[in-house]
């Protein structure tokens, strides 16, 4: 398998439509990384890590559409840096 990171823009055309509409439907504001997957057989997997207003989301994007979304909400992950700063290097 090779994952290596890449830029928003070198996301295949199919994709990119893909992860477009997710972002509508997520309402997603910013996206902080993509990182391609090629498992070396044909299939190739993009996890394209953004936030949106409610949550952060890690969105599993293939020619095939949306696979798998991970989330997590930003109150939760702002109550957890208020509850443990050492945890996130903040102290």
């Amino acid at each position: 398998m090779q994952i290596k990171n890449i830029s928003l823009d070198e996301l295949p055309s199919g994709v990119r439509k893909v992860a477009d509409r997710a972002f509508v439907e997520w309402k997603v504001r910013n996206v902080f990384r993509v990182t391609e997957l090629d498992f070396g057989d044909g299939r190739v997997y993009y996890e394209i890590s953004a936030i949106s207003d409610s949550f952060i989301l890690e969105l599993s994007v293939s020619e095939l559409g949306v696979e798998h979304v991970n989330r997590i909400g930003v109150d939760t992950v702002r109550d957890a840096i208020k509850a443990h700063p050492e945890r996130f290097g903040l102290e």
